[in-house]
Formats: C-alpha cells, structure tokens, sequence
C-alpha cells in the first residue's frame, strides 16, 4: 500500500494535491493566527512544502500545547499549519482505501456522518418497532440486509414522489468537478411503524470522487422531509427497509426514484 501511495511522486500531482489539501486544511480556520501566517506567503509555503516532499526532505514542525475548560478540561497538542496540511493530503490518499472497509456504524471523521449522524441513527434503531423487520424487493437492499420478507404494501412518500423531487432539485450538489459527471447513487433506508425515516445508508459501491459525492448525497438525505406512510402488513402498519434511486447529472438530484 505504502509503495502504492509513494513510491513514485508525479510533481504536477503532488503540486495539485497540496494545494487542494490546503484549501480543506483553511475550512473553519481561516482567521487563526497560524493559517493566517501560513497564507500571508502562500505560494511561497505550499510550494516550499511541495519541494520538500517531493525531495525528500520533509520535516514535522512544533506543535503547541494548550488546555481548554470546555466540554471538560484537557490538554491539547496542535500541530503547527503546515503539518496540519500535510495531514489533510495524507487523508486525501488513504480515505478511498479504507472508506469501504469501515462499518456503518462508525463515525468519527467520515464525510456524512458525526455526532449527529449517530443520535439520528441511534434513535431510528429506538423507534423501530414492529416484531419483524421487512424489506422492499431490490436487489442491492437485498445483497446489504438479506432477504427479508416484503410487506403488503411498500412504504411511500407521503405527498408524493414529486414533492420529495422538489427537495432534491433544491438541493443539488455544487461541486465544480461534479457538474461535468454523471453518476448513480443508491441510498437505503428504514421507514418505521410510525413513518419517520432514518437509519440511512449507502448500498452502492464507488471510489474516489464518486465515494466523496455519494457522502454528500447522503448528507442531503439525512435532512429530507420525514413525512412518510409506513409500510403495511394485512393493514397493520411495520418497519420496513426502502431505497432512493439517484442518477445524478451535472449535480442535479430531481431525478430519483423509490420502489
């Protein structure tokens, strides 16, 4: 894997990739005294930074240490902002290697997920309530959950599918790169007893740019309407797996399906 990722270092790649982890490393921590300094000469660092990994003559700089009172007190060690771009490129590489390894119930770190993911899921499993856990018929939910027995009726959108379009035109994904791709993305989920929606996961496969957009695909799904009618079984209403449908063009999300 090590060979894989380094043994040969394109320098308009490397140069590319640095200057793109810089951008991520700059989210929410622009006006820090450390960013500011670092971008105060910015062509100047990234491309020293660049020179140094390239020729093998990278170095880790100081980190400071400083504690805080909030949540709980505790010692933090942070590293200086060159180092932390360093770190934001290294992530960059090995996520795609790793990302389909990890659970789904795993959080820290992960595009479309967190703390609040977590609550959101951990509170979909406390919500479900019927005896017996039921299925739409669809191959991918099948391959993820196993075969499980479909309900009389599947559950449904309840203002209809169009309605839930209109959501998804609104929130499309603006990405640059991504309003030149066409993709799919398929999204599986439990609709419980008393039709909220939750417990969302990813069922399709992709690496890359296209494991990066399904995440953010998943991030908009997690905040949809949760006005759904729940699956019914001889009338009784039951929790139930279904699955939203993406092909995804130029960003746009309108057009979807649900079985």
């Amino acid at each position: 894997m090590q060979l894989d990722l380094f043994g040969h270092i394109d320098y308009q790649q490397l140069t590319e990739e640095l200057f793109s982890a810089y951008f991520d490393c700059r989210k929410n921590k622009r006006n820090t005294l450390n960013a500011l300094k670092f971008e105060k000469h910015l062509e100047q660092n990234v491309f020293k930074l660049i020179d140094d990994i390239y020729k093998g003559n990278y170095q880790l700089g100081r980190s400071i240490a400083f504690i805080v009172n909030k949540p709980v007190k505790r010692e933090i060690f942070a590293a200086d902002f060159r180092d932390r771009v360093v770190h934001h490129w290294l992530i960059n590489k090995l996520n795609p290697l790793f990302e389909n390894l990890f659970i789904q119930d795993s959080y820290a770190c992960r595009v479309g997920k967190g703390t609040h993911y977590g609550v959101k899921r951990a509170d979909s499993f406390i919500k479900v309530c019927s005896e017996k856990m039921y299925s739409v018929d669809d191959f991918l939910v099948n391959e993820k959950y196993g075969e499980l027995t479909n309900p009389t009726t599947n559950p449904t959108f309840t203002d209809g599918i169009e309605e839930l379009k209109k959501y998804f035109a609104a929130n499309p994904l603006t990405d640059q790169k991504v309003t030149k791709m066409m993709f799919r993305v398929s999204i599986a989920f439990v609709v419980t007893c008393d039709g909220k929606a939750g417990n969302f996961e990813i069922v399709t496969k992709g690496r890359g740019d296209l494991e990066t957009y399904a995440n953010q695909v998943l991030t908009i799904v997690n905040n949809m309407p949760q006005n759904w009618q729940a699956a019914k079984v001889n009338g009784k209403p039951v929790d139930c797996y279904q699955i939203l449908l993406f092909s995804v063009t130029s960003g746009q999300l309108d057009n979807l399906s649900y079985r």
